[in-house]
């Protein structure tokens, strides 16, 4: 009778070992295709970038890791909030020539072209400052944000603090393209970049989507309280003097 086969001995440990999903300060995973811009090409990592904010947001912020790079993130949202800027500031050129001469009437076309001549130079002037703006708008916006995380508890326990925070505000200015859309273009990029940053905090920070949401309504209840506390004194102001 033969004697049985010694068992086979166990296959060799596979050397690839698979990384761990991306996002939260994680330095493994995939990355943002604009993080990927030598291999890509800068136009083409600009546009998938766009996209996977567009039709996935939560896999893009979570894609978002500490890294020391601010600027890069500031380019990118530099580049499509200049664009939605261009739109938005051409809309308002003529729909509020259009406005002024539907008001105005044909009485006085001399006038009305040097009215449309200055608001065509502010238009251009506005246009070539903006990332000026842009720049120093960004960090205090986010400062206020990560303020009002603080506040709310949401990155007691973020791994990437205030640069997740600078980043988020960078992306979500993904929203500014809305201006393409007339007249109608900029709620929509209000209410979309309040949903972005939203999800954008609640993935970078792992928070919850209450405080993340509560941390975006902080400024804007503030200013809202700003802006009746501004117009009930001017009210008074005048009631007082009439």
């Amino acid at each position: 009778m033969s004697e049985p086969m010694p068992p086979a001995p166990p296959p060799p440990p596979s050397p690839y070992t698979p990384p761990p999903p991306g996002g939260g300060g994680s330095s493994e995973g995939p990355r943002l295709p604009w993080e990927e811009r030598d291999q890509l090409g800068f136009l083409n990592a600009l546009i998938e970038t766009a996209k996977l904010l567009v039709t996935s947001p939560s896999d893009a912020f979570s894609r978002i890791r500490k890294d020391e790079d601010y600027i890069w993130p500031l380019a990118f949202g530099l580049a499509v909030s200049w664009v939605g800027n261009i739109f938005y500031q051409i809309w308002n050129l003529l729909f509020g020539a259009a406005m002024m001469s539907m008001m105005g009437g044909m009485a006085d076309l001399e006038q009305f072209g040097m009215m449309g001549g200055t608001n065509l130079v502010t238009t251009i002037i506005s246009i070539i400052v903006y990332p000026i703006f842009y720049a120093i708008g960004i960090f205090i916006s986010a400062g206020i944000y990560h303020l009002c995380l603080m506040l709310v508890g949401a990155v007691a326990e973020s791994p990437t603090g205030f640069e997740g925070t600078l980043k988020v505000s960078a992306y979500s200015s993904i929203a500014d393209l809305a201006n393409v859309v007339p007249i109608f273009g900029i709620f929509i990029a209000i209410i979309a970049k309040i949903v972005l940053t939203v999800i954008g905090f609640t993935q970078v920070h792992k928070t919850t989507t209450g405080k993340a949401v509560a941390a975006v309504l902080i400024p804007l209840a503030v200013c809202c309280i700003c802006l009746i506390i501004f117009f009930v004194s001017i009210a008074g102001m005048i009631g007082m003097s009439s």
